[in-house]
């Protein structure tokens, strides 16, 4: 981190559905984690979330948490990430402005393939000016050739309006990291979704980023897997280990190994960091290391894709033996 204040520092959040929490986001905005996903969780208050946790660690305190469950950043209006409403509600009500902002957004991007492919889809946060009668509902298939660079222009768009908003903020972009689905022993993530690889959009967060002037926490360098309900999704130790990452950069340390030291395949039902509970498993950090070892190069219509239209997973079932 750069710079210090006296008082604690006013830390605003921007984000999709990983970063919601029931009770935390702005009225009107959609949430994932109601009370009955967050139970499902392990999540026992926003204490247990990836940005409390990096919050605390901040010795910092949450001003506006502007995250918007199914999100993304390209769109033709809100909630895309994109538009100017998304940065003025990362600041107060009486128009207090953050000394911080995280942003956590993109993962949607990287699912849907294009912002036409959500509103065909008719995802719940397809942008309200968006006319569907001018977009025939259809399955989303493969991602146009410049999907990236297109997200790539609407993140520098986005974080352009959160500079001019809240001048006064350092300002942190986080790269997406694979997830993996619980219970899980070897890594799960579908890298080629729709045909564009995760990493080509994490390239577009770097160059974002550093066009505008802000800071990379690249969460995707470290090289290991977060804990998931559902391949995207984090459980409670899932958002540690994203809290984790998140602190190890912003302060330009190594990870902690701590919360890379349970075990994948730990079970559910009791426990302080397995999902609902459970009891720990521990095994070494390498066991968490991400790989990409899908022999194909796109997700859509694969036999080990748990889903890939509209309904789609970021999960792949094909194991390191080759099995299903």
């Amino acid at each position: 981190m750069t710079g210090t204040h006296d008082a604690r520092r006013r830390i605003s959040i921007l984000g999709d559905s990983i970063s919601t929490f029931t009770g935390s986001n702005p009225a009107g905005y959609a949430v994932f984690y109601d009370e009955g996903r967050a139970a499902a969780a392990g999540l026992r208050d926003a204490g247990d979330t990836w940005w409390g946790r990096v919050i605390d660690g901040l010795d910092g305190e949450l001003l506006r948490n502007a995250s918007y469950s199914g999100s993304m950043v390209q769109g033709a209006g809100f909630p895309a990430a994109r538009d100017a409403r998304r940065a003025r509600d990362l600041c107060g009500e009486n128009g207090t402005t953050p000394d911080v902002v995280i942003a956590l957004i993109g993962i949607n991007d990287y699912g849907w393939g294009s912002a036409r492919a959500q509103a065909a889809g008719r995802s719940s946060a397809t942008p309200a000016c968006v006319d569907l009668s001018t977009v025939p509902p259809e399955q989303a298939g493969l991602a146009p050739v410049d999907a990236a660079e297109t997200f790539g222009a609407a993140y520098a768009e986005m974080l352009t309006n959160v500079r001019a908003q809240c001048p006064g903020a350092e300002v942190w972009c986080c790269t997406l990291p694979p997830s993996r689905v619980h219970g899980s022993a070897w890594p799960t993530f579908a890298w080629n979704l729709r045909g564009v690889h995760l990493s080509a959009y994490n390239r577009q967060i770097r160059d974002a980023a550093r066009a505008c002037g802000c800071h990379v926490a690249d969460l995707a360098a470290i090289g290991r897997d977060y804990d998931s309900m559902d391949g995207t999704h984090p459980t409670r130790l899932g958002m540690r280990q994203l809290a984790d990452m998140t602190l190890a950069q912003m302060h330009k340390e190594s990870v902690s190994d701590a919360s890379f030291c349970i075990s994948p395949t730990a079970p559910a039902g009791g426990g302080a960091e397995a999902p609902g509970g459970g009891g720990l498993v521990a095994c070494e950090p390498a066991a968490w290391t991400s790989c990409d070892y899908c022999p194909t190069n796109v997700c859509v219509g694969c036999r080990w894709a748990r889903g890939s239209a509209n309904s789609w997973y970021t999960v792949c079932l094909c194991d390191r033996t080759g099995d299903e």
